[in-house]
């Protein structure tokens, strides 16, 4: 039969959020290393480990072994974690199916959110913070303490888990960011300064833990938030600033 050389762009998605799809990527591998594969190149991996870090290891490992199944493939990505493997397997399950869920129908839904807020870009940035709500969030946390909690006295299975941790802290203070943003009121200064220490808090974490795993691939990350909120952060900025002054006796 032909040869095949596969070049996709599948890892360019999910900003620095839990976009997990290892399953799917993995099958999808697993198919076309099966079926005549001679070379493959993956453009646009942005490097967040900490969050997506089972999508990586399967494309990896897939092509090593494709005689391996997706889950074996995830196993031996779990045992890395000793004690808290199960825990850890479930948590990455609950972004895998809360993704997978996602079909057509809810992406026009969110697409049609977009537009009834008024605003223009559906880049995953914006259209995903509705799906991963503030609940969502809290239950990935709740599953995320678990494995903590089964891996304590393991230090390497701890500093592990601390990578997760801060590519979840990192997620969780970018919706903040995207929250606020979609809540700007041109109208409302608490709504501007809402946005603007959102922003602060996440520019601060990332400063904080530069060079650490959730921050490989963040120049990409930043230019792409810089592109859809940088002219709004520079003019709420300044609007703010000149109401302070203004507000001086």
């Amino acid at each position: 039969g032909p040869s095949m050389f596969f070049r996709p762009n599948t890892l360019h998605r999910g900003h620095n959020y839990p976009d997990i799809f290892a399953r799917r990527i993995g099958g999808a591998v697993q198919f076309v290393a099966n079926n005549g594969l001679v070379g493959t190149e993956w453009d646009a991996w942005i490097g967040q480990w900490a969050v997506q870090g089972p999508n990586a290891y399967m494309i990896g490992r897939m092509l090593q072994h494709p005689e391996k199944s997706p889950d074996e493939i995830l196993a031996e990505f779990y045992s890395a974690f000793g004690p808290a493997k199960k825990q850890v397997a479930a948590y990455f399950d609950y972004w895998d199916k809360l993704i997978s869920g996602l079909d057509s129908k809810t992406e026009q839904d969110f697409l049609e959110d977009v537009k009834n807020e008024g605003l223009q870009n559906n880049h995953p940035l914006i259209l995903l913070s509705f799906a991963f709500t503030p609940g969502v969030m809290a239950k990935g946390r709740a599953l995320l303490e678990e494995a903590k909690t089964a891996a304590a006295g393991d230090a390497e299975v701890e500093a592990r888990l601390r990578i997760l941790d801060l590519g979840l802290q990192n997620s969780e203070l970018t919706l903040e960011a995207a929250r606020a943003f979609r809540g700007i009121n041109r109208k409302d200064p608490a709504s501007q300064q809402k946005f603007v220490s959102a922003v602060d808090a996440l520019e601060e974490f990332r400063k904080t833990h530069e060079g650490q795993y959730l921050n490989f691939g963040q120049s990409h990350i930043s230019q792409q938030e810089n592109g859809i909120w940088g002219g709004v952060l520079k003019e709420v900025r300044s609007r703010l600033a000149t109401q302070q002054a203004s507000n001086k006796p």
